[in-house]
């Protein structure tokens, strides 16, 4: 399962939640951070060719992975 597919199911099981908590390792780089972020936010698809965006949990903070 893609990590936009598993957001998407605790979005459904959780529907008025509306912020996440990324804890980041202090090796992964930048881009990655970002992904990442994109895919907790909002999920992008396609219906019928028409992008159908889906917000999920818009209100990001981010933490220091624990050692």
């Amino acid at each position: 399962m893609r990590l936009s597919e598993y957001l998407e199911s605790v979005k459904t099981r959780f529907p008025d939640k509306q912020n996440a908590t990324l804890l980041v390792a202090e090796d992964v780089d930048y881009d990655t951070i970002v992904q990442v972020m994109d895919a907790v936010r909002v999920r992008q698809s396609t219906d019928g060719g028409k992008v159908v965006r889906r917000e999920l949990f818009p209100q990001i903070a981010l933490g220091d992975a624990p050692i």
